[in-house]
């Protein structure tokens, strides 16, 4: 598959979020305002770039030749654990101002699904390592996507009518589960026309 064809896999047609379920969590925790969404969407999608990059690296130059392809789950949520603690640590030193906005998030990231789902959609495709970086940057920007477009919508409900059963979280998942009907448009036949 082309590069383009892999941004634009997982930023519409198979975005992790809405097609997988992967990180609703954390993303319905930080879609309240909208800062908080760029923060975290920012951040994750940093760390997704790493961790696929890195998980390629593991799988190809450790797993595959000790023949202990099984072993994947144990090792890629240890390393992805061990690298949002690190990258934490390196941005809090360096980067100071960079830390104020994403670096709380970043231990969320570290423990969120959605890093770990892409490390294994990008495995289970073989990809390359500029596949798996790109794979990752892509579904990183199509959950930031995604936590914006659910923050915009959440801050404009909250000065809309609501039921009072339907306030908060419920709204956040009607919301949620409309965008991904929205996402629908973008499909297999849709990525085929543009990419060939």
């Amino acid at each position: 598959m082309s590069y383009v064809g892999i941004v634009v896999t997982f930023v519409l047609v198979n975005n992790l979020v809405l097609t997988y379920f992967l990180g609703l969590c954390p993303m319905l925790g930080a879609s309240r305002r909208s800062g908080a969404a760029v923060g975290m969407g920012l951040a994750a999608m940093f760390i997704m770039s790493l961790a696929s990059l890195l998980t390629w690296a593991l799988r190809v130059w450790v797993l595959a030749p000790l023949g202990v392809e099984f072993l994947q789950v144990f090792v890629f949520t240890l390393a992805i654990a061990t690298l949002g603690y690190y990258v934490e640590r390196l941005v809090e030193s360096t980067l100071p101002a960079v830390h104020r906005l994403v670096g709380r998030y970043l231990p969320l990231i570290a423990t969120n699904c959605v890093v770990l789902g892409i490390a294994f959609v990008a495995a289970r495709a073989d990809y390359t390592a500029l596949e798996s970086l790109v794979a990752g940057a892509s579904a990183g920007f199509g959950y930031l996507l995604v936590l914006v477009v659910v923050s915009s919508i959440r801050e404009h409900l909250e000065t809309q009518w609501v039921p009072r059963a339907f306030r908060g979280v419920p709204v956040a998942f009607i919301t949620t589960g409309l965008i991904a009907l929205a996402f629908l448009a973008f499909d297999r036949a849709l990525l085929a026309n543009l990419v060939g």
